[in-house]
């Protein structure tokens, strides 16, 4: 779920165009149904990691990646693992997400085009088509991420694009720290005891990696 240096990686295509802090990201494709769009407001990160040294003692392989902050294998399984019991809705917990956001950060609706909604409900929120929209969009690229986990220099790219991009809904760094907080909340309730310490640390190391990468890609944008 975020968004670190350069090395040959190859492209994938993420879909047109979620902090805590630490370092984090998805899984198989959406169903058809789950149409890619353009989201409005923020979102996501990149996803790579350097390659620890083994030494005589086993130590759990890392992730290489021209970002920093490993992420092991194990917590790549948790994380595709617990993102599968989730899934099924990509609308649906990207609607729980954006309320979770919102209520913790009401300032950044006013980032969205849909801000008329801030003295709504939740329950009216939960069938704003706008809001179902932009949830749908954004895990849709919480979904790409982990399913690359494994192979997290295939979408630096497009992570760093999506990062440049979101320089025009005028999101800041500190921002991703905002999101991932409200993903982790989301993946909480979602999961419920499922959600234990282990799979928090994965998730917020996943989403780190990611956040770190778009934070590169708005940077540079920035500098350009």
């Amino acid at each position: 779920m975020g968004c670190g240096g350069s090395k040959a990686v190859r492209t994938k295509t993420a879909p047109a165009p979620v902090p805590v802090q630490p370092q984090t990201a998805a899984q198989p494709e959406t169903n058809a149904s789950q149409q890619r769009q353009q989201p409005e407001g923020k979102l996501t990160e990149e996803t790579t990691a350097t390659e620890g040294q083994q030494e005589t003692q086993e130590k759990p392989e890392t992730v290489e990646e021209d970002i920093e902050g490993p992420v092991t294998k194990e917590q790549i399984s948790l994380v595709q693992e617990t993102w599968g019991l989730v899934k099924s809705d990509l609308e649906q917990v990207g609607v729980e997400f954006y309320i979770r956001l919102f209520k913790e950060n009401p300032d950044l609706l006013q980032l969205f085009s849909f801000k008329d909604i801030d003295n709504s409900t939740e329950d009216v929120m939960r069938t704003d088509d706008r809001l179902k929209r932009q949830g749908l969009v954004t895990m849709q690229h919480v979904d790409l991420a982990v399913a690359s986990l494994n192979d997290l220099g295939s979408i630096v790219p497009a992570l760093k694009d999506l990062g440049a991009r979101h320089t025009m809904y005028k999101v800041e760094e500190h921002h991703f720290a905002l999101v991932g907080g409200a993903l982790l909340d989301t993946l909480d309730k979602g999961l419920g005891e499922k959600f234990t310490a282990e799979v928090k640390v994965a998730w917020t190391v996943v989403y780190g990696i990611v956040a770190d990468t778009m934070k590169a890609g708005m940077k540079e944008a920035l500098e350009a």
